[in-house]
Formats: C-alpha cells, sequence, structure tokens
C-alpha cells in the first residue's frame, strides 16, 4: 500500500502524484479484495481487470498487449514518482508493464484461491529466470552459520542442474544435488529443497511458516 506522502524533501508536483497514486493503489487493492471472492474460473477470465480499466483502454474487454518499450508521461513529476516507485506505473517495459502486471495479479489470486493467504507473483522471461530468482536469496553466505546447502535431486531438469551444480556448486562451493530429495537429505543448515515436476516448488527448510514459491514454466 502506498502512502500519502511518504516522501521528504520532494517538490509539490511529486507530492500531488504521490497522492493520485495513492488513490489508484487504494482502488487496486480493494478490486484485489472483490476479486478473492469470485469463482475459479472467473477470476482466472478476469482477474483485477474491470469494466473501468476497459474504459480507461478504450474500452478493451480484454487486458490489451502493451507493446511499446516505454510510457508517456505527463509531465517530468509524474515520471519522477514513478522510477521511485511512488505510484503505481511502468517506465519501462523490461521492468513491467501493464500486460504483465495483469498477468501477475491473475496468477497471485488462482495461487492463493479459497484460502486467507494473500500472494503476491513475478512474471519472468524464462524458466531459468524463475528458479534462478526464487533459490538466489536463500543462498547467501552468513559468516555466523554454517555454509547454505540445498537439497535437490540430480534427476532435475537440465538447465536447473546446471544453475545448481555449476553456477551454486563448482563456483560458489554450495552443496547441493542429492540421487533423491527427501527430509533426509536435509543438513541442520539446508536452506531451500527444490523439486521438480513440470513446474519447480522451492521450499524454503529454515522457515517454521511452510512457506513455498511456485515456479510455473
Amino acid at each position: 500500500m502506498i502512502e500519502e506522502g511518504t516522501m521528504t524533501g520532494t517538490s509539490p508536483g511529486v507530492a500531488a502524484w504521490e497522492t493520485i497514486g495513492a488513490h489508484m493503489a487504494e482502488r487496486e487493492a480493494e478490486r484485489r479484495d472483490q476479486m478473492r471472492h469470485m469463482r475459479f474460473d472467473t477470476i482466472a477470465v478476469h482477474g483485477i481487470y474491470d469494466a473501468q480499466a476497459a474504459l480507461a483502454n478504450q474500452g478493451s474487454i480484454n487486458e490489451p498487449l502493451f507493446l511499446s518499450p516505454a510510457q508517456h508521461f505527463v509531465e517530468s513529476d509524474q515520471m519522477e514518482t514513478a522510477l521511485a516507485y511512488r505510484m503505481p506505473a511502468w517506465t519501462y517495459t523490461r521492468i513491467a508493464n501493464p500486460t504483465v502486471h495483469y498477468l501477475e495479479e491473475t496468477l497471485a489470486l488462482l495461487e492463493t484461491y479459497g484460502s486467507d493467504v494473500h500472494a503476491s507473483a513475478c512474471a519472468t522471461a524464462s524458466g531459468m529466470a524463475a528458479v534462478f530468482m526464487a533459490t538466489e536469496p536463500f543462498l547467501v553466505v552468513e559468516p555466523s552459520l554454517p555454509p547454505p546447502n540445498i537439497v535437490a535431486s540430480a534427476k532435475c531438469y537440465g538447465g536447473t542442474f546446471m544453475l545448481f551444480s555449476e553456477r551454486y556448486g563448482r563456483e560458489r562451493g554450495i552443496d547441493n544435488l542429492s540421487p533423491r530429495c527427501n527430509a533426509r537429505n536435509r543438513k541442520p543448515a539446508s536452506s531451500l529443497a527444490a523439486r521438480e515436476n513440470g513446474g519447480v516448488r522451492i521450499s524454503p527448510c529454515s522457515h517454521a511458516s511452510g512457506l513455498s514459491f511456485g515456479l510455473i514454466r
């Protein structure tokens, strides 16, 4: 949730766009909460894209494909606010664009369907980018802790095998691949367990909350 007036020392123009952004984020949050009570198929078709969004997109009843690499801004203050992530917007399509945003919102709602869990999603251009993004944060070396390691089967997808064995294992010394991925192979310092079955399921071993990360290829 974006709060109004949280940036200090900003120009009046930026502050005004911050306020606009806060209202935009609030409306999107309300729409997200509304869709959480819809049926699975309704969420899959519409996500958070509604009639108001359609009117803002020339009446398109489906999310339009944004093929432009960048966005036009009304003025420099709006661009400054967007670049600081102080309002819902996009500046460069490699980072995000509205098409990807609607996809991520829909996936997050479908992933948590029928539960009280609130989630977010991040779409990537490839499955390997998703695997890297999901595993890298759990492999930070902390001097006060034993070296991190991954519990993963050696029978995983070839790209995942190379990431774990070469990039993580050979280059960074992170112990990872086992004949089987099960609880008996876990170590006290195990950072995560990775299991592939069509998609990939990443579970951080060190989190007692049982959080898991699903990656869709």
